[in-house]
């Protein structure tokens, strides 16, 4: 039985130890990335217009056909055709949104890559393109690897941090700014992720030149609105499209219309790397930097409670709190219960084992186990008897509790003759 217990133990805690290393296999250099992510340079932008005509979005960044917008009204479009500076797009269906609470957090898709294990109440947050700058305060719309937008990203960080919510925020550069900065700043989001960030956010600004786009006055203040852009060509991309619906619903609920839309674009992002990730823009470099500032710290009011940062845990167990069913919805959090419980299972073959001297008097002891007294003696006084004898030549195996792991060592001997004479005896 105590084999039984080892081997079953063993084989959980490398099963967890697999899944967890599975989880941190996504590739640093990925072909992929910056194929698509590409910006207008030509100072041009597209207008996405409906089948009447109407405007539903502008952009500085290419279009493509099968991008879709979730608009502020929370109508879906999706692009169908591209003629020079224009997009058509087709009304597809009204987009029904998640239901915002105080204790409504999102589940994380099961089939998305788990990078986050075990991830800490912490957002990561950077700028791919941290020489994007705000005109009208800031002089340029493009600063060399100090502009307006690292001021914006570090906003949100501090924000964050009066609320009581930790973050890791990178200044880092990955110029020149072109399609593959985001192959630049991949590296950066692998260096976010290695402390174990619930989410990653990835700032910037839009480059059309209408102002008024994002210009608006919400929660009293002059803000400029915010884009949020999840990647199409990703794994991720279904959970990172309800990660953005949760947040659009959530701040827009508390911040009316300080979401402007949700862009679903062609590319990868970096989004691969993680379920809950999202690229925001904040305004456009015809708006003041105060504008934009504003507008992320009214974000970082609402972002929290999305996550389930610094609310009830849930009902269910592990998890983000407030996620229907509850239970362990983070792989990270089943890999941290089966560590456990292999944990359990080893510790208890061994104690078995140490405690009656043999395989076969460890089942013999478990065969008794219905008189009660039997379990008594095996998790109370027997604990102490093991503790009284340091003599004799059977190595004694451990759990390591940080590498969980299973070592031998020879620090503490046991003489098996008196170790069953005393066990016997109690």
């Amino acid at each position: 039985m105590g084999l039984i217990a080892v081997v079953i133990g063993v084989t959980t805690i490398v099963s967890a130890q697999y899944m967890a290393n599975s989880a941190l296999e996504a590739k640093v250099d990925l072909p992929i990335v910056g194929l698509f992510e590409r910006e207008r340079n030509d100072g041009g932008y597209y207008t996405i217009v409906d089948e009447k005509g109407n405007v539903v979005s502008k952009t500085s960044r290419f279009v493509y056909p099968e991008d879709e917008i979730i608009s502020e009204d929370d109508k879906l479009y999706r692009v169908e055709r591209v003629s020079e500076d224009t997009a058509y797009a087709k009304y597809i269906k009204d987009v029904e949104m998640p239901m915002v609470s105080e204790n409504t957090t999102l589940p994380v898709n099961s089939d998305a890559v788990p990078v986050q294990k075990n991830a800490k109440d912490l957002i990561g947050i950077y700028q791919t393109h941290n020489d994007e700058s705000y005109v009208p305060t800031d002089g340029e719309e493009s600063i060399q690897g100090a502009g307006g937008i690292v001021d914006v990203g570090q906003a949100l960080s501090k924000q964050l941090k009066t609320q009581g919510v930790n973050t890791v925020w990178s200044d880092n550069g990955h110029l020149p700014h072109d399609q593959n900065a985001y192959k630049r700043s991949r590296r950066t989001a692998f260096q976010l992720l290695k402390q174990r960030p619930t989410a990653l956010v990835d700032v910037h600004r839009d480059g059309i030149p209408d102002p008024d786009y994002y210009r608006a006055s919400v929660g009293g203040q002059k803000v400029a609105k915010l884009r949020l852009v999840v990647g199409r060509q990703n794994q991720n991309m279904q959970a990172n499209l309800d990660f953005a619906k949760r947040i659009k619903a959530n701040v827009n609920k508390k911040y009316p219309g300080l979401i402007r839309e949700i862009f679903m674009a062609k590319g990868n992002y970096n989004q691969d790397l993680s379920p809950r990730s999202v690229l925001i823009e904040a305004g456009t470099h015809t708006n003041d930097k105060e504008r934009a500032i504003n507008g992320v710290q009214l974000f970082a009011d609402a972002l929290p409670a999305v996550l389930g940062i610094n609310t009830a845990p849930s009902k269910g167990g592990p998890g983000p709190s407030g996620v229907e069913g509850g239970g362990a919805t983070n792989p990270g959090d089943w890999t941290s219960i089966l560590w456990v419980l292999g944990a359990l299972i080893v510790g208890g073959g061994i104690f078995l084992l140490i405690s009656t001297g043999s395989w076969q008097k460890s089942w013999d002891s478990v065969k008794k186990a219905g008189a009660g007294q039997e379990w008594a003696n095996f998790f109370g006084k027997a604990v102490r008897t093991r503790q009284r004898h340091k003599k004799g030549n059977m190595l004694e195996s451990q759990i390591n509790e940080k590498d969980f792991k299973i070592e031998e060592v020879e620090e503490k001997l046991v003489d098996t003759n008196d170790e069953r004479a005393e066990y016997q005896k109690d």
